[in-house]
């Protein structure tokens, strides 16, 4: 029964998320606004918010207009509602687990908004500080590691900004900068290499697909996301991986 209740209020938690990522972009509040449907403005009566759930019965489709809805909010809210899981399989109940369930939203967020509009919002970068701020005192219990965590992820990322002008994002640069925070040095190194290899493999085949030129910018937020998400989860058995496959 916890686990279902824990699922259902990670699938509300998305429905929110998805709230966050329509809204924060086109400056409109996250709270003040009843929910409504993008494409007509018709306000969402309360049977239509159900998560997952509504989406499946109105057929994808606002019962207002008859629009589509994007496939979008059923997959983050069902996401959201995976996530604890999978932490769990990491990190036992307590400040660890919540902290990065919560960051883990956060980075939902971020990666979407940056996929269709091509910014991190500062906001969301403070958020991200924010909760960083409370790891760094119950997780970390020394401010060592996350600050060079923070100084490596956006050092490296502001040098490529600075070298290779366009290459980089001022929101790749500090959102990197928050996620070391998490991470610590060590997990840093790693997620920007996989950030690195993402982004290469994801732009060539963009490339080769015709989706993308040459020159087209392709947003690199998803990519340090995803390497976040994978070094959080499994960056300690990646490191010891290539350290034993070095001494072979």
């Amino acid at each position: 029964m916890t686990l279902i209740l824990l699922f259902v209020l990670g699938t509300v938690i998305g429905s929110f998320i998805n709230v966050c990522i329509y809204r924060i972009p086109r400056n409109k509040s996250v709270v003040s606004m009843p929910s409504f449907c993008p494409e007509c403005g018709k306000r969402l009566k309360p049977y239509e918010l159900i998560p997952i759930i509504s989406y499946i019965i109105q057929g994808g489709k606002c019962r207002g207009c008859g629009k589509t809805i994007s496939v979008r909010y059923p997959l983050v809210e069902l996401s959201c509602g995976a996530l604890p899981f999978l932490l769990l399989l990491k990190f036992p109940p307590g400040a660890n687990f919540f902290i990065i369930t919560a960051l883990l939203y956060l980075m939902v967020v971020v990666t979407f908004i940056d996929m269709e509009f091509m910014i991190i919002p500062d906001s969301l970068i403070l958020v991200g500080l924010l909760l960083g701020g409370l790891y760094t005192i119950f997780v970390w219990r020394s401010p060592i590691q996350p600050l060079l965590g923070m100084v490596t992820g956006s050092g490296l990322l502001f040098s490529i900004a600075i070298l290779w002008k366009g290459g980089m994002g001022e929101g790749d640069v500090k959102y990197m900068g928050v996620l070391g925070i998490y991470l610590g040095f060590k997990l840093t190194i790693l997620s920007l290499f996989l950030s690195f290899l993402l982004g290469a493999v994801i732009g060539i085949v963009l490339i080769l697909s015709g989706k993308k030129g040459r020159r087209d910018m392709i947003p690199f937020g998803p990519f340090l996301s995803a390497a976040a998400f994978i070094s959080i989860l499994w960056g300690e058995g990646i490191s010891n991986w290539y350290l034993d496959f070095l001494v072979m």
